[in-house]
């Protein structure tokens, strides 16, 4: 059954609201979009498309947007509440070391989060 021209342009309002909440909310983290495409594993062409509103991610795409955002779902489906990076979002270095640690052995993200651990308690305990 082909779509009523009211359901297409209702889907090219919400992928332009996804766009714009999208761009505001890499902003707000300081990302470009090719850094922002290579930490969710798409080409810098295929990000661009989301951001003008020309495409909508896939759940994964979705998911790992929101994971190296520091957003909800909601915030860049609905375009609310976004915009503001929040102080416990995480930052580009957290993120980036967590899309290096995935790919370490369970052994060497062990030894990694020793490390991490160690250098917490000398912040912790007043070292640098």
């Amino acid at each position: 059954m082909p779509r009523k021209p009211s359901d297409k342009k209702a889907q090219q309002e919400i992928a332009q609201r996804f766009g714009d909440a999208l761009r505001t909310a890499r902003d707000a983290a300081g990302l470009t979009q090719e850094a922002l495409a290579e930490l969710i594993d798409l080409t810098p062409e295929a990000y661009g498309r989301l951001e003008r509103g020309a495409a909508m991610p896939s759940y994964p795409t979705l998911f790992r947007l929101c994971r190296s955002l520091g957003v909800t779902a909601n915030e860049l489906l609905m375009g609310t509440g976004v915009l503001i990076a929040q102080e416990d979002s995480p930052s580009v270095e957290l993120t980036e070391l967590r899309r290096h640690a995935s790919k370490l052995t369970k052994r060497q993200q062990r030894i990694l989060l020793a490390v991490v651990r160690e250098m917490a308690d000398l912040k912790a305990a007043g070292g640098q």
